[in-house]
């Protein structure tokens, strides 16, 4: 790969332009994890630094995503299609990823009991007190996924109230609940009546349901989380290493 050539606009922009050429030859592909900052600067024959001021210039732009700890990925070209399975991504990030704008167009926000399920899942007491948010999420104002989203009361700082966006940022940000790991089984379903009502689909059309618990690094459970993705807007893609004998 042809490195820069040190000449002409500062080398930040330089670098910019020269990821975003890359990004469009197909290089890097959309909603794909880019190379560290190490190794896009031996690619472009640059210092860190430069390649480090060259995401900040995208991420301002909004042609990237830059999540710590995971990585930095590009954003797509208007495709909710080959969302990578094994990042754990928020709804949030999926369909911000995919190029569309995130949004809520329902949101419902209860103080209930944890009956005996809730319980079980979060490795708490029947019932103590949880908070259960229910939210219709949308890319470019449409109805994609109807989410649930159970926790402890125990785990929030103060009041909680009504928010928009990744409620995992919101935890980690102002409740100091992050999110180490997840465990996640998808579901193919058939949606019902009040879900197809929600996502404004026919009923009986299939459904993706991810049903995950959300851990901290201490393996206790944050989240208890039901996703109900339009499967005809979604799909989702497993790498699988070989294991041989």
């Amino acid at each position: 790969m042809e490195k820069i050539k040190k000449f002409g606009q500062p080398l930040p922009f330089i670098v910019r332009n020269k990821i975003v050429q890359l990004i469009e030859e197909g290089a890097f592909t959309p909603s794909n994890r880019i190379p560290s900052e190490v190794k896009l600067a031996e690619i472009l024959g640059v210092s860190r630094v430069t390649v480090r001021e060259g995401l900040r210039l995208l991420e301002e732009d909004g042609l990237i995503i830059r999540r710590q700890g995971v990585g930095t990925f590009t954003k797509g070209y208007k495709s909710l299609k080959g969302n990578p399975l094994e990042i754990d991504l928020s709804v949030t990030e999926v369909i911000e990823l995919a190029g569309f704008k995130a949004g809520t167009s329902s949101f419902k926000l209860q103080k209930t009991s944890a009956d005996k399920l809730i319980a079980k899942k979060l490795s708490i007491k029947a019932g103590s007190p949880v908070f259960i948010i229910e939210r219709v999420r949308t890319a470019d104002e449409r109805p994609v996924v109807y989410t649930i989203d159970v926790f402890s009361k125990d785990i929030v700082r103060g009041s909680f109230k009504k928010f928009s966006g990744s409620l995992s940022k919101l935890l980690r940000e102002r409740h100091d609940q992050k999110i180490e790991y997840s465990k996640a089984e998808i579901i193919p379903i058939l949606v019902k009546p009040y879900i197809a009502k929600k996502l404004e689909i026919k009923t009986n059309v299939p459904l993706l349901l991810i049903e995950e618990i959300d851990y901290s690094i201490q393996d206790h459970p944050i989240l208890y989380c039901r996703e109900y993705w339009a499967a005809e807007l979604f799909s989702f893609t497993i790498f699988r290493r070989h294991h041989s004998n």
